[in-house]
């Protein structure tokens, strides 16, 4: 009997120790969606001008997003024929986040498609972009130089 009660309690020892290890890995991320996208903005490289676009028409832009599930917003996409965007949101929950990480890569996908023929170098950075969601942010960006935008959310400690 003490054999069964000491082997239980070693077992619910490493089952704390397991969970407490668990919950340190996941870390709250906070921030203001506008000032970064600004900043990855500024500090990215793009094949073209940029343009903010207003949060009344990002479902004219991507119509898979459903803009009930934003809180907050900013998407800058290209103001020519390239295919460079920023995206960044802000869901109402995570569940939304999902939702909306699954919106806008339904987008690109449909780029990729429209342009394989029309802009195949446009398309390669299509087929990898940056995506990161981390609790209700989404952040997915298409760009030339992928490594600046990466670092400078490095730096935020968006990603690590």
């Amino acid at each position: 009997m003490k054999r069964k009660k000491g082997y239980l309690l070693a077992v619910f020892a490493i089952l704390v120790l397991v969970v407490a290890g668990c919950s340190k890995g996941k870390k709250t991320v906070s921030f203001d969606v506008k000032n970064l996208a600004k900043e990855i903005l500024d500090q990215g490289k793009f094949s073209d001008d940029m343009m903010l676009l207003d949060s009344d028409v990002y479902d004219a832009q991507f119509p898979d997003i459903d803009t009930t599930k934003v809180a907050k917003g900013a998407i800058y996409v290209s103001s020519g024929a390239a295919t460079d965007e920023i995206i960044v949101l802000e869901a109402k929950s995570e569940n939304d986040a999902k939702a909306l990480e699954d919106a806008v890569m339904s987008s690109i996908e449909y780029q990729i498609d429209s342009n394989k023929d029309y802009l195949p170098k446009q398309v390669k950075k299509l087929q990898n972009p940056i995506k990161v969601v981390s609790g209700k942010y989404v952040i997915v960006c298409v760009t030339d130089d992928k490594d600046k935008v990466n670092q400078l959310l490095k730096k935020k400690d968006i990603i690590s």
